[in-house]
């Protein structure tokens, strides 16, 4: 008996609780997780390539006596113990051991394990799985590219950007800005002198707007974060993306030019005259052909299809030009693409909605092919100066794209003569020309206001007497004065007492002597559209019988014979008052 208790003290001093708890002063290790849990591993993430990445252990001391941690053993280079051992923990209570991993090759994933040395009589040794990656830089961009896709000219695309902070130290920060185009912005406040900790984020908003008139195509550029040098330095986030636009165009060039006319979204009216051409239906110009031609189309100087529908109107008018008999009908121009039917007015046509190109991959130019017009000066109108055709253009489509129209106006000119009378007044009623009988007058009698040359065959008098209608038929002149005319005729019995003695042409001056006679189209300086057709003697009859008051009125008309189809007779009056000299 006196042995068992000698036995039992013994085992006090040691203190030994036979099984029911620690001994006394024996310290007890415990490697925990933050929820309490054991922890068996460290994981330093993703680390800045020669730098130093830290993670902190969380070690408690369960037992009763002063836990002292003596060494870390690392089967790798690249771990380390920043804690000094050794490291002592008293009695229930715990710390943070210190360890960190410095990598030294980048995008490497690396695992190691630690040994830790303890004065626990239970766990005299305690490991602990390590592991960890280098990186070149710890910020990580997301997305990496910023893929804008395709965004019409006048339009705008938003993409976030967003920068992580992916390794296991604060990142730093200065700033950001966009290179390569002006047309992708971003308020960069949240990436400007900013420190992202391990793990966080910062976010910024950037827009593509390419605006009208910046060049389409390909996008070029980048977002280019300024990070501290030692953590990276800048890193490149690409921009790609295309600004897209069509650009119609409606061009026109003619046959016998190179010039190219065309018209687009901006100014988008189109006008083109095809000048002034003989209407050899009715009035012939010897060696020209009284038309022109030329070719009309479409193009897309743009990168993107357009879809669109063209309505062409060879003929804008409702019924005939003009109101003479079989006149206006025939249309002046020609469209091959559109039909002409028997009559000559060809209907509008519009076409189906196509697309220019149909497929953006088709070979350029993108261009249609042309259609021929043909401007023939062929409606046999007095007034051909009006002569005109249209083509409207007209986008379709897409959804949100803005409707347009490009319109052309074509015009050509019939050059035709245009007879106009220039009527012959000598004196006033109450202030009579002193006129003396043998000084004859040059008389005019017609002007040509048209663009063709105007012919003059003939010249006849005429007078205001009904009675001599048998004498040489009938004219109504439908002048200032109308009434019924009879033809001057020197072998009347009353010829002698009519106002056609009273206006006699010179010798040699008369219009039988000077005519045919052609006056110029088109008026100038150079080019005169009026002549003396003949002389005329005013005054007492040529035998040298009485002469009438100076307040008798003399008048006659002349009958001018022309090639203008639409005046082939013109009346101009010839009125006198004359005092007659000796």
């Amino acid at each position: 008996m006196k042995r068992i208790l000698i036995c039992f003290a013994a085992l006090l001093a040691a203190g030994c609780d036979c099984g029911k708890g620690p001994s006394k002063n024996a310290a007890a290790i415990e490697v925990l997780n933050d929820n309490g849990s054991d922890r068996t591993k460290v994981d330093f993430g993703f680390v800045q390539v020669n730098l130093k990445g830290t993670q902190k252990v969380r070690v408690r001391n369960k037992g009763n006596g002063e836990l002292s941690i003596s060494a870390a053993t690392f089967s790798k280079p690249v771990f380390s113990a920043e804690t000094s051992l050794p490291f002592t923990i008293a009695a229930g209570d715990q710390g943070e051991l210190s360890l960190s991993f410095t990598p030294t090759v980048p995008d490497e994933h690396i695992t190691g394990t630690v040994q830790l040395t303890t004065n626990d009589p239970e766990h005299e040794t305690v490991t602990l799985d390590l592991e960890g990656q280098g990186v070149t830089a710890v910020a990580r961009p997301t997305p990496t590219t910023l893929a804008f896709g395709d965004v019409y000219i006048g339009e705008n695309k938003s993409l976030m950007l967003t920068l992580t902070n992916a390794g296991g130290n604060a990142l730093p920060v200065k700033g950001a800005a966009i290179t390569g185009s002006t047309d992708v912005t971003a308020d960069f406040t949240a990436l400007t002198n900013v420190m992202i900790p391990a793990g966080g984020s910062a976010s910024v908003q950037v827009k593509f707007a390419p605006m009208v008139g910046s060049p389409f195509g390909t996008l070029s550029g980048a977002v280019e974060i300024d990070i501290d040098q030692s953590f990276g330095g800048k890193v490149t986030v690409p921009i790609t993306g295309r600004a897209t636009q069509a650009l119609p165009k409606m061009c026109f060039k003619f046959d016998d030019s190179a010039t190219e006319t065309c018209t687009d979204q901006v100014t988008s009216s189109l006008n083109v005259n095809f000048g002034g051409f003989c209407d050899n239906t009715l009035y012939s110009c010897p060696g020209t052909s009284g038309q022109r031609t030329g070719k009309l189309y479409f193009k897309n100087e743009g990168n993107i299809p357009v879809t669109y529908t063209v309505r062409y109107s060879p003929y804008t008018y409702g019924g005939k030009r003009c109101a003479a008999p079989d006149a206006g009908v025939l249309s002046d121009f020609v469209f091959s693409n559109v039909p002409v039917p028997a009559d000559g007015a060809p209907m509008p046509l519009t076409t189906a909605t196509t697309g220019l190109p149909m497929a953006e991959t088709d070979p350029k130019p993108w261009e249609t092919a042309p259609i021929t017009v043909t401007y023939r000066a062929a409606s046999q109108c007095l007034d051909e100066g009006a002569d005109q055709a249209q083509v409207l253009w007209t986008r379709q489509g897409p959804t949100g794209r803005t409707p347009a129209t490009l319109f052309a106006t074509l015009t050509g000119t019939s050059l035709l003569p245009n007879a106009k009378p220039k009527p012959v007044n000598i004196g006033q009623p109450q202030q009579p020309a002193d006129v003396p009988f043998t000084t004859p007058l040059g008389v005019e009698l017609v002007t040509n206001q048209g663009q063709a040359p105007l012919t003059i065959s003939a010249v006849e008098l005429w007078e205001e007497l009904p009675a001599y209608l048998a004498d040489g038929g009938t004219y109504d002149g439908g002048g200032p004065e109308g009434g019924i005319l009879s033809r001057c005729n020197p072998a009347s019995p009353t010829y002698s007492d009519s106002d056609c003695a009273r206006f006699q042409w010179a010798p040699g001056q008369d219009p039988a002597s000077l005519l045919p006679l052609t006056l110029d189209g088109g008026a100038s300086a150079a080019r005169p559209t009026q002549a003396t057709l003949g002389k005329l003697y005013v005054g007492c009859l040529g035998d040298g019988g009485s002469c009438p008051p100076a307040t008798t009125r003399y008048k006659v008309v002349a009958v001018v014979v022309t090639s203008d189809p639409y005046a082939a007779r013109v009346g101009v009056p010839i009125i006198a008052y004359v005092r007659f000299l000796p």
